[in-house]
């Protein structure tokens, strides 16, 4: 997840790899929770996201953030504004091809430590986040059922979202029209009220989602033995789990702007 910076901030390159875990809403909310928490004294962020609802508009994401502003010691506020549709070309775009370019500039890029190295020079103002473990929490989707008395907003109705911290809040603000005023709607179930982070995230997960082991295999038998001695090391310690699918199967990149 490409976080860059509206403030002459660093741009954040949030990485893991799928050894370490996957990409769906759950893990996209915990970049973010990592991003913000490369400024623990900020007590307001606002994030400009295309419309992508795996990654930035579901229900899951905004459970997270509300449960992140409400347990965060120093953060206020949390707004997520969506560019149009049709016109979500934005800088974290610009910082991809910047990346790129380095890349095809390197003679080989073999490892993790690699990788990380590159992204890191490829510009003077990105820094790498490495995502461990401990830091994917299972942020679970904790938005309460649809009702007559308060309906919740259909997602793709949603142009602008904001999460306040407040005593027992369970709501967000929205806007369908971005010139309207913030509308505010109950969006958590009854049963979350009064839980602090730690009572619902005790730990992270403290398990690897491990690389599925044909992958591995394909790359341990005609690719490990043409790397150098520290390369090796890497690809075959890596954990493995058969049960999870490749995520190179499908497209699902990560672009935010902070």
């Amino acid at each position: 997840m490409t976080f860059s910076s509206m403030s002459n901030k660093k741009d954040l390159c949030v990485l893991w790899n799928d050894s370490v875990a996957g990409r769906c809403a759950a893990q996209v909310a915990c970049a973010y929770y990592k991003a913000m928490q490369e400024y623990p004294y900020t007590s307001k962020f606002v994030f400009w996201c295309d419309n992508c609802t795996s990654q930035n508009k579901n229900w899951t994401l905004y459970s997270s953030l509300l449960t992140i502003v409400n347990t965060s010691p120093n953060l206020e506020c949390v707004e997520v504004k969506y560019l149009v549709k049709g016109h979500t070309y934005m800088r974290a775009d610009a910082i991809h091809g910047q990346i790129g370019a380095y890349m095809k500039k390197q003679e080989e890029i073999l490892d993790w430590e690699d990788l990380c190295s590159v992204i890191d020079k490829s510009g003077r103002n990105i820094k790498v986040i490495n995502m461990n473990p401990y830091d994917f929490f299972p942020f679970p989707d904790s938005h309460r059922a649809q009702s007559k008395r308060n309906p919740l907003p259909t997602l793709r109705s949603i142009v602008s979202v904001k999460f306040v911290r407040g005593m027992r809040c369970m709501s967000m603000y929205y806007k369908t029209n971005i010139k309207a005023e913030y509308v505010s709607v109950e969006i958590l179930k009854n049963n979350l009220k009064n839980k602090t982070f730690e009572d619902l995230f005790p730990l992270g997960n403290l398990q690897c989602r491990g690389m599925n082991k044909t992958k591995k295999d394909i790359i341990i038998q005609n690719l490990v033995p043409k790397m150098p001695v520290k390369s090796r090391a890497y690809w075959e310690s890596l954990p493995e789990n058969d049960s999870v699918v490749d995520l190179t199967s499908s497209r699902d990149d990560g672009e935010t702007s902070l």
